[in-house]
Formats: C-alpha cells, sequence, structure tokens
C-alpha cells in the first residue's frame, strides 16, 4: 500500500492509515517528505533513521505529477467509461423493448393458432404460452437486472470522479498523494445476458395428434454471456516515475480481483496480523535466529 510506514521492532509493523498527516514513528512529525526508494511519506526524523541513505524529496514536489495522473484518470474516465456504461445501458433498454415486443407478437401468434383449434386442445395451449411466458419472465428479469447493475457502476464511477475532483481543487498534499495511491481501479461491469429466443411453427396438418395440432414451440434456455466490458485503470502509486494506464475495454472473466496491498520483506516468520487503533495493522512473527 502507498504510504505504508514500516518499523521493525519484536515483529511488529506501523501502518499509516489513509489520510493521516503525522509520522506513525515519530510521534507529532508532519509528513513533509517522500522517500524514492520505498514510496512513502516520511517526516523529517525518518531521513536519518529507517530511511537514511535513501533518495528524499519533498512531498510537495511529486504532487503536481499525482495531480497530472489524477487529471489523466479523471479526463478518459470521463471521455470513456462513463460514455462506454451509458451506450450499454441505453443499448440494454432498446434490447428490452425489442424483446417485449417480440415475444408479445409470438404469444398472438400462438393464441390466433389455439383458437382455430376444438376446446380438445386448451389444455395443450395453457401449456405451451405457459412455457412461453416463464422464458419471457427470465429475459425479462436478466435485462432488468443488467441495467440495474449498469446503472450501479456509472453511479459508482461518478462519486469517484466527485471525490477526485474535490481532491484536486481543496485537498493537501496528503490527501491528493492518498487519492493518487487509490488509483487501482478494475471497473468490471456485468455480463451482457444470452437471452432464450422463441420461435413459434404452426402446423400444416390440424387434424393430426393433439400435441402436434397447436404447433411446436422452439425454446432456448435463458443464461449469460462471458462477454463483458472490462474497463481497468493501473497504476503504481507512490512512485515518481509512475504512469497512469487504462487498457481498451476486453472481454474477462468477472471473478473478483484480489488486491495486494502491501509487500515487504520481513527477517522473521508472520504468525499474525492485526487491527491497529490508528486504521494500521500490527505484525507479529517469530525471530528464527
Amino acid at each position: 500500500m502507498a504510504g505504508n510506514a514500516i518499523s521493525f521492532y519484536k515483529g511488529q509493523i506501523a501502518v499509516r492509515g489513509q489520510g493521516h498527516t503525522t509520522c506513525v514513528h515519530h510521534k507529532g512529525n508532519t509528513l513533509d517528505w517522500f522517500c524514492e526508494k520505498c514510496h512513502e511519506c516520511i517526516c523529517a526524523n525518518c531521513i536519518s533513521t529507517l530511511h537514511k541513505g535513501h533518495g528524499i524529496v519533498p512531498l510537495s514536489e511529486i504532487t503536481p505529477h499525482n495531480k497530472r495522473k489524477v487529471q489523466t484518470f479523471i479526463n478518459e474516465t470521463e471521455n470513456k467509461e462513463l460514455i462506454q456504461i451509458q451506450q450499454e445501458i441505453n443499448s440494454a433498454q432498446e434490447s428490452l423493448e425489442k424483446h417485449l415486443s417480440h415475444f408479445k407478437d409470438v404469444s398472438e401468434e400462438v393464441k390466433n393458432q389455439g383458437m382455430k383449434l376444438t376446446e380438445h386442445v386448451d389444455v395443450l395451449i395453457d401449456e405451451t404460452l405457459s412455457q412461453l411466458k416463464h422464458l419471457e419472465d427470465e429475459n425479462t428479469q436478466l435485462l432488468t437486472s443488467y441495467k440495474t447493475e449498469l446503472e450501479k457502476k456509472l453511479a459508482e464511477l461518478k462519486d469517484q470522479l466527485t471525490h477526485c475532483k474535490e481532491t484536486l481543487q481543496n485537498g493537501t498534499d496528503i490527501q491528493v498523494f492518498d487519492v493518487t495511491s487509490r488509483l487501482h481501479t478494475d471497473i468490471t461491469l456485468p455480463r451482457r445476458p444470452v437471452l432464450g429466443t422463441a420461435k413459434f411453427s404452426q402446423s400444416k396438418h390440424p387434424n393430426e395428434a393433439l400435441t402436434s395440432a397447436l404447433g411446436k414451440m422452439t425454446l432456448t434456455s435463458s443464461g449469460r454471456t462471458d462477454d463483458h466490458v472490462n474497463a481497468k485503470v493501473g497504476t503504481s502509486a507512490g512512485s515518481s516515475d509512475q504512469q497512469l494506464t487504462r487498457p481498451s475495454a476486453k472481454l474477462a472473466s468477472p471473478r473478483p480481483k484480489i488486491q495486494v496491498l502491501s509487500e515487504w520483506d520481513y527477517p522473521c516468520d508472520i504468525i499474525k496480523i492485526c487491527p491497529a487503533s490508528d486504521d494500521g495493522v500490527w505484525a507479529y512473527g517469530v525471530d528464527e535466529k
């Protein structure tokens, strides 16, 4: 995690919480410096202790670079991801309307054919319409849920952009740095559903068995495709030479992503990690020596 402050003392690791402006190692000291080697915000005392010999620059010097990355994220998201999601929502709405119209037409076709038959085929008519209605309801639910999920994703992304803009305008160096460190954004949209289809074939020989007198309903199961839109933003937060990358929307699996918050080399075997009161964590380990 960018902004981690790490110390080794009896197997304990202190982690700076998001938004904290003071050093976890030197209480009361403001984090005014940035370690280029460790990618951490540090205080003046850290320069001669934990980060002795490392490349150190004032935190304010990397703020313009971080602001440019945040602005790039805002621009690309507004010009691409928001438009793409809105297009998907419009497409889903159009598909829903066509879907309902199609099933209405097929239902009418079934009813008209049924009216030509005698009362002995009423049961068969009801059974066939029931199958069609069931598939219609499944497809309607799939498309409605898909549209709702897209709208939720759109709202979440807009909220994130609002926070980024507010930070650019009024945020401190630490707040800008923290926002930059949290630009690991992987927006995975729900898979577009595969709708079941219906085709009604009228019987050309109504005097045959009742099972074929009404006609044959061809149905396919409802489901979802493996297709979904993937909008991804990658950045190595805290690095002075980091670049914001945004690959084009592509198809990918909707499996949940696991994000690595922090990594470090530890001289002992860690056996427990517990939350701390300052939104950080403490790690407990045993020295094998």
